[in-house]
Parts: C-alpha cells; sequence; structure tokens
C-alpha cells in the first residue's frame, strides 16, 4: 500500500497478542490497536450519513487511542498488556489527576457522555 492510499477498511486481528482466538471484548495489546488505521481519509467529515459517522466517530476513537498508547509506553507493557488494562487503569489515574487540579471528575465525565451521545448521532 502506497503512502497515499490509506485503508479504511482495517479490521480487528482475528487473534490476540498471544495468538489465541479472540473473543467478544478488547483483548488486543495497545500497541497493536496503535498500528491500525483510525485515521480514515484524515479528515472530519461532519455529516449525519452513517458512513461518516463511523468514519468520524473512528477518528475519535483513534484520537484517544494516542493518548491511551502514550499512556501505556510511560507505565510499560504496552506491547504485552491487554489494552482494557491500561484503559482502566488510565481512567483511575484521570480520576487522581482531576482530584490534584480539583477538577469535578463526575461532571467532567457527564460533560463527556454528553458529547460522546452528539458525535455519535452527529449532531
Amino acid at each position: 500500500m502506497s503512502e497515499s492510499t490509506i485503508d479504511t477498511t482495517a479490521t480487528m486481528p482475528e487473534m490476540d497478542w498471544k495468538g489465541e482466538p479472540r473473543e467478544a471484548g478488547c483483548d488486543l495489546a495497545v500497541s497493536v490497536l496503535s498500528s491500525l488505521d483510525w485515521d480514515g481519509d484524515g479528515e472530519m467529515r461532519y455529516s449525519i450519513e452513517p458512513e461518516d459517522l463511523k468514519h468520524d466517530n473512528r477518528r475519535r476513537a483513534g484520537f484517544a487511542l494516542v493518548a491511551l498508547h502514550a499512556y501505556a509506553k510511560r507505565l510499560g507493557g504496552a506491547e504485552r498488556e491487554e489494552a482494557e488494562t491500561h484503559f482502566g487503569d488510565l481512567l483511575g489515574d484521570m480520576i487522581h489527576l482531576a482530584d490534584a487540579l480539583e477538577i469535578d471528575f463526575e461532571g467532567a465525565m457527564n460533560k463527556a457522555r454528553g458529547n460522546y451521545a452528539d458525535e455519535a448521532q452527529g449532531v
């Protein structure tokens, strides 16, 4: 695939990081997830068409994956720990950060849930 060609059909690998068949949920190492195409065509479409919503929301997930990958690399284990483990650890540490910065974590989560609902629906 040339650099100018972007694979927008990338799917999750059939095997987990141990070479075993994947089951429901995300049992992939963060480094494997980071290697998948999350950028689509490189531009947000901001349309309510189903394919455009899917494209834009996958890009948004990719933005968050950048943070998760950096966090996993900082802790070590990005190559072998399952993404769900790092995801939970990151959320816990975000609560610590919110406390340190005197940010209302539950208020921020409520705002995040509202943003997510709007973006998922193309609002």
